[in-house]
């Protein structure tokens, strides 16, 4: 599994100058895919650039275009393109010492080998091939002007010591290849931490009420979950309910290596669609928010798309072409597999699959280390894939599947083609082609509106359990991918809402993301539905709202009211704790401070919050213990909240409880309790039983981290809302050294939404699109003499309150407002 959280990095150091180039072995071959494509199509390029500094790209041929977009990036995002590359390739310790070394490793286990990108190249059709060469070229020009003059040089690489990298075109696209695989495959790969919480429940409890729990916590199926997609209106594929096997569960797992469950994942994405019956004007809307990067215009050679791309390059992951809008929202469905291989006790680098023993393939890896010797460790792999946690003393090993692995380059494919479509037909031809699970989300100058759940979805063979490792030997093989996708084209409802939640009504949960009747969705819905028509601005305004939900950073947030209907009933007769749940029942879940007084207005907020952890710690806590935290934190999708909602339905539940999680108590007995001991906590927080005083302070974004220290009354909503120098673990808010320089504001009120975000009214003959970014501006750009550039702070603001900056893809317009135009050249050799 990929590591992007890049901790331990030299800041703020000046250290010798270290000159690296390609990876491992790279002088050993070209690190060059050998190409079946004719040379690319040369051409001339010009990139004007807008006052908020978006680079517009122009050219006569697709290479030269994207050759013109990627040089353009490289001038705006290069000392983050090199930390977010080192943390994919696993080259992070050659800069920041022996605290990387493990997330290395875990990053080369994950990498696909120079032999696989070279064949996912070879496959790739001529076309892509001369884009993809366009890219990387593009990308090493601007790498070689900044090593040829120092006034180039990003600040942070003077910090580092090194210069840039000058990656080799296997490397450039095995980066893009694996960001596209992060985002693709987010759901999976947690099954051995799944063992290992049924084998403690198993211990403490017995195998019968562990089985209760387990399946109380991780069911299959919710059916108060509310799908993307409304049941009557989408044609739905149907998959066997597995079940819990004896064999999956008497699998060993001794000790869970923090390595083999996978890192933290963060970050995904929302979009609201509103069809031409349900706006205002007649024109379809979208609004998206979701990961962070900067902003690119292509146009020439067949393109015509603008939006937000990778810090590394890629095609334009979401935006708009000159005839529809789009976006992509993680899919979260089930593509990553543990299976746990039988091992041959004479020799441990066996395995035995379809009846023989067959040989482990093994590579070795050497990683360099900055003031430390090399370090070589070997990467085991079977039919499966690699080898991530060993059991020796039962021969077992325990590897990962993944539905992209051999296929990360492919991923790209969808995105190229939805940057030259121009019909919906285009659209759901591109769509077809993610290889990463997606919500592929649409609207059109055509008047219509569409979600297509795309991507490499397994079918499973019946009888296995997805939230547990699956038996490696041959007989439990995927049975191929499903061809079928669901689609919903221009709902009744007149709207769709994507967030990362399950697809169909009837889709069935794996081993990581499951989702009940509090997930985020609601409050989106609910603002839709209160309104007949949609204007442009009833879209915004619910926008700031969502956002200002916290959705985006705090997963276990939900309307109080499914709750408080229980609440009330429990605490009936005792004065002091009614207030409290009707404090709580008052607070509209939004963390709104309209006077500005540096407190969130509702002090329904500050109850609510305290609330949720006490009666999960009460109710649920009691039976599992900290596995709240071993299961959720390593999850993007939480669903601990609906845990304990189920627990206080009860009969009223979709989905039941099995186990009695109040131990024989009174349910209004126990949820009283809850009430009680918030109210003594709060009580003793804010030295008074006045619930009116109870409000709690704005959380805040900081750009400089050591601001942080400076201003304890300025608290963070979690450890994600302070920017350092290292790779974000959602390839988000990064800022490197501009906030520590004093180039960016020190803090800002965290608005609780996610990073880029979108809103476009999509008009005919009107190609525009609205968006803005978190990191501060387009261009990260920062001298070594600390000086920074008129672009890299004039975003907060308009992230900060919501706003959106305007990006033309109107050729005459842009050249009218453009600040800057430069002409590069392209030989296509």
């Amino acid at each position: 599994m990929i590591r992007f959280a890049a901790r331990g990095l030299l800041v703020g150091v000046a250290l010798p100058l270290l000159v690296l180039a390609g990876g491992p072995g790279a002088a050993a071959q070209s690190g060059t895919p050998s190409a079946t494509a004719s040379p690319a199509t040369a051409g001339d390029i010009t990139i004007y650039r807008d006052e908020m500094g978006v680079p517009h790209v122009y050219a006569d041929t697709a290479p030269a275009v994207f050759f013109g977009g990627s040089y353009a990036i490289a001038q705006d995002r290069l000392a983050q393109s090199e930390l977010e590359s080192r943390a994919l390739l696993g080259r992070l310790a050659e800069v920041a010492g022996p605290s990387m070394i493990e997330a290395d490793k875990t990053a080369r286990i994950a990498l696909p080998t120079d032999a696989s990108m070279q064949a996912q190249y070879d496959r790739l059709p001529a076309d892509y091939q001369a884009i993809m060469k366009g890219m990387y070229d593009g990308w090493i020009k601007r790498v070689r002007e900044v090593k040829a003059d120092p006034a180039l040089l990003p600040y942070e690489f003077k910090e580092w010591g090194i210069e840039p990298t000058e990656w080799t075109m296997l490397e450039f696209l095995k980066v893009m290849g694996m960001v596209f695989k992060y985002y693709g495959t987010g759901g999976g790969g947690r099954e051995l931490t799944n063992l290992a919480l049924y084998k403690d429940l198993v211990a403490k409890h017995g195998e019968a009420d562990a089985k209760k729990i387990f399946d109380d916590m991780l069911p299959l199926q919710d059916p108060d979950a509310v799908p993307i997609f409304p049941a009557a209106e989408i044609q739905t594929y149907q998959s066997g309910q597995p079940r819990l096997t004896v064999l999956q569960g008497e699998l060993p797992l001794e000790k869970l290596d923090p390595a083999a469950s996978g890192p933290p994942r963060r970050g995904a994405s929302r979009v609201i669609l509103i069809g031409a019956d349900k706006s205002a004007s007649g024109n379809t809307m979208i609004l998206q928010a979701t990961a962070d990067g900067p902003d690119l215009h292509l146009s020439g050679g067949g393109f015509e798309a603008a939006g937000y791309v990778f810090p590394t390059m890629s095609p334009i992951i979401q935006g708009r072409t000159d005839t529809f809008a789009w976006s992509a929202t993680t899919g979260e469905a089930d593509v990553v597999d543990i299976y746990a291989e039988k091992l041959n006790s004479a020799n441990p680098r066996q395995y035995y699959f379809n009846g023989a023993w067959r040989d482990m393939t093994v590579r070795k890896e050497v990683i360099r280390v900055r003031g430390a010797k090399p370090v070589t460790f070997e990467i085991e792999s079977t039919v499966h894939g690699p080898v991530i946690h060993r059991e020796n003393k039962e021969n077992v090993a325990y590897t990962v599947k993944n539905a992209m692995a051999d296929n990360e380059l492919s991923g790209a494919a969808g995105g190229l083609e939805m940057n030259r479509a121009k019909t919906f037909e285009d659209y759901k031809s591109a769509a077809s082609k993610f290889a990463g699970n997606t919500n592929a989300n649409y609207a059109g100058s055509d008047g219509n509106i569409a979600i297509m759940h795309v991507g490499m979805l397994p079918i499973r063979p019946q009888g296995i359990d997805p939230r547990l490792p699956t038996p490696g030997t041959g007989e439990y093989e995927w049975q191929g991918f499903i061809k079928d996708f669901p689609m919903v084209m221009n709902p009744k409802q007149g709207y769709l809402h994507a967030w990362n939640n399950k697809s169909t009504a009837n889709a069935t949960y794996g081993d990581s993301s499951r989702y009940g009747k509090a997930g985020r969705t609601w409050l989106g819905r609910m603002l839709v539905e209160q309104k007949g028509k949609l204007t442009r601005e009833d879209l915004h305004e619910i926008h700031r709202q969502v956002g200002r939900a916290a959705g985006g950073a705090d997963l276990t947030v939900t309307d109080p009211r499914f709750f408080t209907r229980y609440l009330r009933r429990a605490v009936q007769g005792d004065a002091k704790l009614e207030a409290a749940v009707e404090a709580m029942d008052g607070w509209n879940s939004v963390y709104e401070d309209k006077d500005g007084d540096g407190y969130y207005d509702s002090p329904g907020l500050t109850v609510y919050r305290t609330w949720i952890k006490t009666a999960q710690n009460e109710v649920i806590g009691h039976t599992v213990g900290d596995w709240w935290h071993k299961i959720e934190d390593e999850s993007y999708i939480k669903y601990q909240t609906d845990v304990l909602l189920r627990a206080i339905e009860g009969s009223d539940a979709g989905a039941p409880m099995t186990y009695d999680w109040y131990k024989g108590r009174s349910k209004d007995a126990v949820l009283r309790k809850t009430v009680a001991d918030t109210v003594a906590a709060l009580e003793k927080q804010y030295g008074t039983s006045d619930v009116s005083e109870w409000r709690q302070r704005i959380f805040y974004f900081y750009y400089d981290p050591a601001a942080q220290a400076k201003n304890p009354d300025k608290p963070t909503r979690s450890s994600a809302a302070t920017v350092s120098a290292t790779v974000s673990a959602s390839l988000g808010r990064v800022t490197l050294a501009a906030g520590r320089l004093g180039l960016q504001p020190p803090y800002i009120p965290d608005n609780g939404s996610e990073n880029w975000n979108m809103l476009v009214e999509v008009k005919k003959g009107d190609p525009v699109l609205y968006d803005s970014t978190p990191t501060g501006g387009q261009n990260l750009f920062v001298s070594t003499e600390g000086k920074g550039n008129p672009n890299i702070a004039d975003q907060v603001k308009l992230h900060e309150t919501f706003e959106f900056k305007k990006v033309d893809l109107d050729r005459a317009a842009v050249e009218r407002e453009a600040v800057s135009t430069t002409k590069i050249s392209f030989s296509g050799n």
